[in-house]
Parts: C-alpha cells; sequence; structure tokens
C-alpha cells in the first residue's frame, strides 16, 4: 500500500506538472514528486532488505544505484530530444507511459511475507494429498532434531545471519534498556556507525549537487560549449557506475566496505585537485575534464553502496542482538528514512554552498573545497565504517591467526 500512495503522489505531481502555468503550481508539483520519492525510497529499499537479506542485498543495491543514476542521466536527454520533435505534452506522454508500466508492475509484485504464507498454503495443501499422517509433527521454535539441526519453518528467518546461534547475553544489557524507551531514529543517531554511514551520503550528494551546478556554467564561459554538450559531460558518470552491483558483492565483509568507500573518496579529493588546473581553453584541459569525471564517477560508484550495506548490517546485528529492539520492520525503514534525509540535505545544501564558494574564489576555490570534503570523508570512512579501525584490524589479525591454527592441525 506504501507504494502505491507513492505512486499516486508521483502521477498527481507529473499531472500539475504538464498543466501548471504559475510558479505556485509548480512548487506544489515538486513537494508532491518529493513525497512520492521519500516514500517510494525508503519502502522500496526496506522491501528489497527484507527480500533479499542483508547478507546477499549488495549486488541488489549496487543494481539499485545503477538503475537510478540510469534514470537520472538518460532522463534530461530522453525529454530534451522529445521535446524538439513533438513538443511539451509528448514529453508527458513519456512520463505517463512509465508511470503505467510503474502501476502494473507493483500490482503484480509480491511482497516477502506474503510469499512465505503462500509457500505455506502450497505445502499444507501438498501435505493434505497424501494424508493426514504424513503431515510433518509439529514442535516447538526452540525444539531441535536428534541430529543437532534445527526445526524451525522457513518463514521464520531465510537470512543466514539471522539463523545463527542466539547470542550470548551482553554485558551492557543495563544501557540497553536505558535506550530503549528512545525512538528508533534516535537510537540510530547514537551508534557511530550509522553517523559515519550517513556523514558519506551527505558529502556524496553534496559534491555530486555541487559539481552539476557549476561545472556546466564553468564549461560553458570557459570552452564556449552549449548548454547541450556541457550537460552532456555528466553522462561519464554513466559508465562506472556500471560497477556498482560488483562493488555491492564484494562490500559484504566490513573490512572491504571500509577500504572501497576510503578508496573511493580519496579518488574524489585526487580528482578535484586535478580540476584545478583546468583554467584555460585548450585541449588538454577539455581532456583533464573528461578524465576527472570518469574518476570521479568510479570514486562515486566505491563510496555509495558500502554505507548503505553498513547500515543495513549495523540494524540487523542490534536486532539479533535485542529482538524487537526497533519494532517489526522499523530498524530497516528508519535507516532508510534517516539515508534519505541525509541525502536530501546534501542535494539542498551542495548547490547553495558550490554557488557562494564560485563567486567569492571561482573555480579553483569550489575544487579544493571538495578536495577537502573528499579528504575528510576518507578519514572517516577509513576509521569508523564497518566499526572502529582497530576493532576491524583485531578481528582480520584473529582470523588469520585461526586459519594458521587450523592448518596446522591439518598437518
Amino acid at each position: 500500500m506504501p507504494m502505491l500512495l507513492g505512486l499516486l503522489a508521483l502521477t498527481a505531481s507529473t499531472i500539475i506538472y504538464c498543466v501548471s502555468t504559475s510558479p505556485r503550481l509548480l512548487l506544489l508539483a515538486r513537494a508532491s514528486q518529493g513525497a512520492s520519492a521519500v516514500v517510494i525510497w525508503v519502502v522500496g529499499m526496506a522491501l528489497l532488505i527484507d527480500t533479499m537479506g542483508a547478507a546477499d542485498s549488495g549486488a541488489a543495491i549496487g543494481w539499485t544505484s545503477v538503475a537510478f543514476s540510469g534514470g537520472s542521466t538518460l532522463g534530461p536527454f530522453a525529454g530534451g530530444a522529445i521535446y524538439d520533435v513533438a513538443g511539451h505534452y509528448a514529453v508527458f506522454g513519456l512520463a505517463f507511459g512509465i508511470l503505467g508500466i510503474d502501476l502494473a508492475l507493483r500490482c503484480v509484485m509480491v511482497e516477502h511475507k506474503d510469499a512465505e504464507t503462500l509457500l505455506a498454503r502450497v505445502n499444507e495443501a501438498s501435505y493434505g494429498t497424501i494424508g493426514d499422517s504424513a503431515l510433518p509433527a509439529k514442535v516447538a521454535p526452540s525444539a531441535n532434531k536428534p541430529d543437532g539441526t534445527s526445526t524451525h519453518s522457513p518463514s521464520e528467518s531465510t537470512d543466514p545471519v539471522l539463523t545463527k546461534a542466539p547470542p550470548a547475553p551482553v554485558a551492557d544489557s543495563s544501557s540497553d534498556s536505558n535506550l530503549s524507551h528512545l525512538p528508533p531514529a534516535i537510537r540510530l543517531l547514537l551508534n557511530h556507525r550509522i553517523l559515519t554511514a550517513l556523514w558519506g551520503v551527505l558529502s556524496l550528494s553534496l559534491i555530486v549537487c555541487a559539481l552539476e551546478t557549476v561545472l556546466p556554467l564553468y564549461t560553458q564561459r570557459l570552452f564556449t560549449w552549449s548548454p547541450t554538450l556541457s550537460g552532456a559531460n555528466f553522462a561519464v558518470f554513466l559508465f562506472p557506475i556500471l560497477l556498482d552491483p560488483l562493488v555491492g558483492r564484494f562490500a559484504a565483509s566490513r573490512t572491504l566496505r571500509a577500504l572501497f568507500a576510503t578508496t573511493g573518496f580519496v579518488l574524489g579529493s585526487l580528482a578535484f585537485i586535478t580540476l584545478t588546473v583546468v583554467t584555460a581553453p585548450t585541449t588538454v584541459c577539455k581532456a583533464i575534464v573528461w578524465a576527472m569525471l570518469i574518476v570521479l564517477g568510479l570514486g562515486i560508484c566505491l563510496a555509495s553502496t558500502p554505507p548503505m550495506l553498513d547500515m543495513s548490517a549495523v540494524v540487523e546485528a542490534e536486532e539479533e542482538r535485542c529482538p524487537g529492539i526497533y519494532g517489526p520492520g522499523k530498524g530497516v525503514a528508519t535507516s532508510y528514512a534517516l539515508y534519505n534525509v541525509a541525502s536530501a540535505l546534501g542535494s539542498l545544501t551542495g548547490p547553495a554552498l558550490a554557488g557562494g564558494v564560485m563567486q567569492r574564489l571561482g573555480w579553483v576555490g569550489v575544487c579544493v573545497s571538495l578536495a577537502s570534503l573528499s579528504a575528510f570523508s576518507a578519514v572517516l570512512m577509513a576509521l569508523f565504517c564497518g566499526g572502529w579501525v582497530g576493532e576491524k584490524w583485531s578481528i582480520g589479525l584473529h582470523n588469520r591467526e585461526s586459519e594458521d591454527c587450523s592448518e596446522d592441525i591439518d598437518r
């Protein structure tokens, strides 16, 4: 239902955009579009994690980033081409067609919990054809088979992380009880890994929106490019971002998440430092712009998925340690709501900050500022993404020692 409500809000905003003739109606359409984006993004990501499980969601989140980036890149080109050929209403015809496809897909979509219920009914029906005597005996959820395996039903949890043995009681249960009365959002914000992930999201959103604000205008003035050619520069972002599913697949490890995120922000910092030399209308400067945009796209690809995965890992670990701590389904939904807030803050502050710095310090000042932000974010990712850096190294050292001991035993 929330997904359908988001689709209705998006349809309403598109209709208002199509027929609006005043700034007030355009603001109303934009507000409706923003509300629909919040609902669709938060609920959609929560459904993805619920369906795939946190352990297998890396590649799926990567494909989500590819789809989002592809739509953001191809949308302006498709709209501009249709507008030049067929006019204003033809552009919205394409938009309504996409909304119709979206509606059809959402109507046939089956949520994970509903699919489990249907599968359970099918299994019961199939058992019933054999006879009641063939039905498996019902056992208590905590009971185990003689061979030591669990007898939990598949509908309880198919996530390998959640099917582990119950964790041992922790020593800081008093602190958990003191925080149990807090809202889920506040509890999440008290976690340093969540704060680090949100900072990474905000930084990426701010960097991209700031660059989208100043780069087209600067290249138009410096290279006398047309608006279309200046905007087309951002198409090179799409090629490195195609690697997002691969990054998500390999970012399941806490150490690799920190490595990918740190490398992405380091690449961004180096790219912005290199862009400071673009001050003359020469072929070399044009080549530097295109090359550094590719490097920035690769950096964004490496740094965008790990924060999302780390937020999911934190929520799942907390719910495994203290079941029901956030309420049913609220942990993942709240984490991605905070993700959306951080992204929106970056989108709001990025253009304003970039415009102000551009007026006072020029192009070099903008590049140095964004390079400094990227470098600071890289340090935070190295220290806190996936957990405190000392804890990650100690875990890695313990794993290597365990492997060495097992090899010695085998010998």
